[in-house]
């Protein structure tokens, strides 16, 4: 269950509750500048009820933790555009975290070094490891899956005051508002909400919010009423 943070009404909190092996759950909190979650514990199911829905805490209220709560403030998008560079060396390649590391709240690090080495593969199949340029040819390929994944978490993150030093630009703005219509889409239409995941889960690259499941709706509905609280049944809870 993800309760998500609104880049519109800072400061962003947010939470995520996971099944994990052994009949466990793992809980991740999120907050945006000036307002952290910590790693007291007796703040935890507080943070948790303060959310724009309690639904997190409320099942957190009878489950026991089993480990200690760990924090990090490495939030930062960097990325290194070495396939921009006139001159690579022979026998080098760089991947995953070495070329882009993502905010960790958006969880598309792995899946892009994934993707990165799967582009490898394919690309050594058809090309010499040895040859000249072999590796300058794989450092532009992986920079694709990198791209794509860059322009998804940047355009959520750079609207959140003091993300950046610099104010966005028409282009960071442009692509917040391309992520919002289909945010705002999905959560009044089961099926352009499944074309968003497609995107956001990165199955499916972002044309896909270009498909008829979600320009449909977008443009002309139906749309359902928004919801007034997480569909669940009591069962569920």
């Amino acid at each position: 269950m993800n309760v998500q943070a609104n880049p519109a009404k800072a400061p962003g909190r947010g939470g995520i509750i996971l099944p994990v092996e052994g009949d466990r759950w793992i809980v991740t909190l999120t907050g945006s500048r000036g307002c952290e979650p910590t790693a007291d514990p007796n703040a935890f199911v507080d943070f948790t009820l303060s959310l724009g829905d309690p639904v997190i805490g409320e099942l957190l209220k009878d489950a026991t933790p089993i480990g200690d709560i760990a924090t990090t403030h490495a939030t930062a998008n960097r990325r290194r555009s070495y396939e921009k560079l006139r001159q690579w060396p022979d026998g080098l390649l760089v991947l995953g975290d070495a070329v882009a590391g993502y905010n960790p709240v958006h969880g598309h690090g792995l899946t892009v070094a994934a993707r990165s080495a799967v582009i490898v593969r394919e690309t050594l199949r058809a090309t010499d490891l040895t040859a000249p340029g072999t590796a300058r040819r794989l450092q532009r390929a992986v920079s694709r899956p990198v791209a794509v994944v860059w322009d998804l978490a940047v355009g959520q993150d750079a609207s959140y005051p003091g993300a950046t030093d610099t104010p966005p630009t028409t282009a960071d703005r442009f692509l917040a508002r391309f992520v919002d219509r289909p945010v705002a889409t999905g959560a009044r239409s089961p099926r352009a909400l499944g074309a968003l995941l497609d995107v956001m889960s990165l199955e499916k690259p972002p044309i896909r919010l270009s498909s008829p499941d979600m320009l449909l709706p977008m443009l002309f509905g139906p749309k359902k009423p928004h919801l007034q609280g997480p569909p669940l049944t009591e069962a569920e809870r």
